[in-house]
């Protein structure tokens, strides 16, 4: 049971943790909107952009602790397990969002970020792309 989703950021050469969402996979259009609103001038530093999207998480619930599970995991640890909503890695230099595995997010909204799909989920690398030859950009 759950709703589940890893992300992680990405700026240059710096990767943040992993973050594990047990509950809420589906809405992380939603929360990475959110956070690009509040980080606009800061999207520089990945890992201080992380710690808000943790905190953003937490608070996605508005408080029910039974469906509050979050998870800081080691930047390599979880993006093999994508969950039931996938894995997103958010490349924070160019504004795109990268997803595999899972079900389509809606990103029917106007949101800042430029979506990308994996084609080949098969050719995921073992690191988060920088550049990556291996992802593409579909719509």
């Amino acid at each position: 049971m759950g709703d589940r989703a890893v992300i992680q950021l990405v700026y240059n050469n710096e990767v943040s943790p992993t973050l594990y969402l047990h509950w809420s996979g589906s809405r992380v259009p939603e929360l990475l909107d959110g956070l690009h609103a509040q980080m606009v001038t800061r999207l520089t530093d990945a890992n201080y952009s992380f710690a808000r999207l943790v905190g953003r998480a937490c608070n996605m619930n508005g408080g029910d602790t039974e469906r509050l599970s979050v998870g800081v995991f080691p930047p390599e640890d979880e993006l093999k397990s994508p969950g039931d909503a996938g894995a997103f890695i958010v490349n924070l230099t160019t504004s795109h969002v990268t997803y595999y595995g899972g079900y389509e997010p809606d990103v029917s909204a106007l949101t800042p970020w430029i979506w990308a799909k994996l084609l080949d989920p098969s050719a995921q690398p073992e690191a988060p792309p920088l550049t990556g030859a291996a992802w593409s950009t579909t719509a």
